[in-house]
């Protein structure tokens, strides 16, 4: 019989993160009526150099947000409420040792998610579509 494959436990324990505030929405009977996957770009302002153009997803699960730029490692949690707006934020360490806040601030319409996606060193407008 072959080995049973093994994970590190880190990646584990991430992933274990990333669903914890789902796990809990649903426990507590939150709900939009429009859960579902978004896609879409990423635009940077013409006035923050050196920051390229990109791709983003974003899950909406019973009012929970999961949102990865540029189809990346980094996920940023939040909420989307029933009215719209849809938040994010996700702070790590920088190199220098401060705060590196990563931000989405966006507004659900329909099929179409549209808003910035902030960092210290870019700004994006994210303009997202339901898949």
């Amino acid at each position: 019989m072959p080995p049973l494959p093994t994970w590190p436990a880190a990646s584990i324990l991430a992933a274990m993160r990333a669903l914890v505030p789902l796990i809990l929405l649903t426990a507590c009977g939150a709900s939009v009526a429009s859960d579902g996957r978004w896609l879409g770009t990423m635009t940077p302002d013409p006035a923050a150099p050196g920051c390229e153009p990109g791709r983003a997803s974003l899950v909406t699960t019973r009012g929970a947000v999961l949102f990865t730029p540029n189809e990346g490692t980094l996920t940023l949690q939040g909420a989307a409420a029933p009215d719209g707006p849809v938040t994010a934020i996700r702070t790590t360490t920088g190199a220098d040792k401060k705060p590196y806040v990563l931000r989405l601030a966006a507004r659900l319409d329909g099929d179409r998610i549209a808003g910035t996606y902030t960092t210290p060193r870019c700004s994006y407008t994210v303009t997202l579509r339901r898949a």
